[in-house]
């Protein structure tokens, strides 16, 4: 585990892109102004910021995003793209930085870290792309 102190991530960040401390902090746990903060994650959110690679989300974030993709579907009457929206998101996509087309059996997979999903959410209507495409 790594610590550092509450403060210091608040002076780090007026030095690190916008969203930085946000993303330390997801990653992370506050306990008595210290943040805590696996060897694991740390390396992660550095590739991040180092060499562009995309920080995967979590089980856990995916069945969060799973569950409330579904929600909202619900809650709309299970609405399904057009096939205009479909291929909008399939181009997008397909040309994204954060997907593989080869992951999950060939459903792909987007590695942004707040989403996670596989080409299935190209045909649920009330979803959105977290990096805004679509």
């Amino acid at each position: 585990m790594i610590s550092f102190a509450l403060k210091s991530l608040d002076e780090v960040a007026k030095h690190r892109p916008q969203g930085y401390k946000e993303l330390v902090l997801r990653y992370s746990e506050v306990i008595a102004d210290r943040v805590w903060m696996s060897a694991t994650d740390h390396q992660r959110i550095r590739n991040y910021y180092l060499n562009n690679t995309p920080i995967e989300p979590t089980m856990g974030d995916m069945a969060k995003n799973l569950f409330g993709s579904l929600a909202r579907w619900a809650k709309s009457g299970f609405p399904v793209a057009t096939e205009k929206q479909i291929n909008k998101r399939r181009n997008e996509c397909l040309n994204c930085k954060y997907w593989d087309g080869k992951a999950r059996n060939g459903l792909g997979k987007c590695m942004h870290n707040k989403c996670g999903c596989t080409m299935i959410k190209w045909w649920i209507s009330t979803e959105k792309c977290p990096d805004g495409k679509w």
